[in-house]
């Protein structure tokens, strides 16, 4: 079990990490923080925050070039 004192905010998160706090929320959403809890409308990570790795193939556009038509 973690203990309270091990948890940090998104915002002290974010600042280590050098993202912004918007990017940080959308990745706990998907899933991507290891150890995020939703405490309410706030979100706590455990300290060192660690962000898992995409799992969509680099380069992916979300299309089909040079397909033929």
């Amino acid at each position: 079990m973690i203990r309270k004192s091990e948890l940090i905010s998104i915002q002290e998160a974010a600042a280590a990490l050098g993202v912004s706090e918007q990017w940080l929320r959308q990745l706990a959403r998907l899933g991507r923080v290891r150890g995020a809890t939703k405490v309410g409308r706030d979100w706590v990570i455990p300290s060192p925050p660690r962000v898992l790795p995409s799992t969509r193939p680099r380069g992916y556009h979300g299309h089909n070039r040079g397909a033929i038509p």
